[in-house]
């Protein structure tokens, strides 16, 4: 979750995945195109890959990673919101819905039950492990909503051995 006003003088922790910023990227390449298309798809290493190419892989991603290993729980779920009367194209909700499993749905975003909506779904998707993804009130600037929430729980198939750990401080970089 990354905050809505991103401060990065705040010296907390903040992951990143690298799999959600590329699933969020992957979904947003259905509903642009010329030369941001070209960018976002440089950006992810698919420069080459028509748009059905660049579904088909993320569709094979999905079910690869998901499927690995059964002793690993790993659950990926997108999902769109978009501001009611905000016009969406049917071929992006039905690529994001095809090829993402994404949930989309139009919301009412200046009432508070598109917020309690969305938190819900992640909360769901997640079994409860992700909570209050997004904060009331929702800025009138905002039109629309790509999330991406993983669940991983699994065990190193190579064990590290604890005697070559120890504790110790941790700090936060500078930048």
């Amino acid at each position: 979750r990354v905050p809505q006003s991103f401060d990065t003088s705040i010296s907390q922790n903040l992951f990143l995945s690298p799999l959600s910023l590329s699933m969020a990227l992957g979904m947003t390449t259905n509903g642009v195109a010329g030369e941001t298309k070209s960018e976002m798809l440089q950006v992810l290493g698919l420069g080459q890959l028509t748009q059905p190419q660049v579904n088909e892989s993320y569709l094979s991603l999905i079910r690869f990673l998901t499927q690995i290993d059964s002793r690993v729980d790993l659950r990926i779920a997108n999902g769109v919101w978009y501001r009611t009367g905000f016009e969406v194209l049917p071929t992006f909700v039905d690529a994001v819905g095809d090829y993402f499993d994404a949930h989309v749905e139009g919301l009412d975003f200046a009432g508070s039950e598109a917020v309690d909506k969305m938190n819900a779904w992640v909360e769901s998707a997640t079994d409860g492990h992700i909570k209050d993804m997004v904060a009331a009130p929702i800025p009138a600037t905002v039109r629309m909503y790509l999330m991406n929430a993983l669940v991983f729980k699994g065990k190193w198939s190579t064990q590290f051995d604890a005697a070559q750990t120890a504790n110790s401080s941790f700090h936060n970089s500078d930048d």
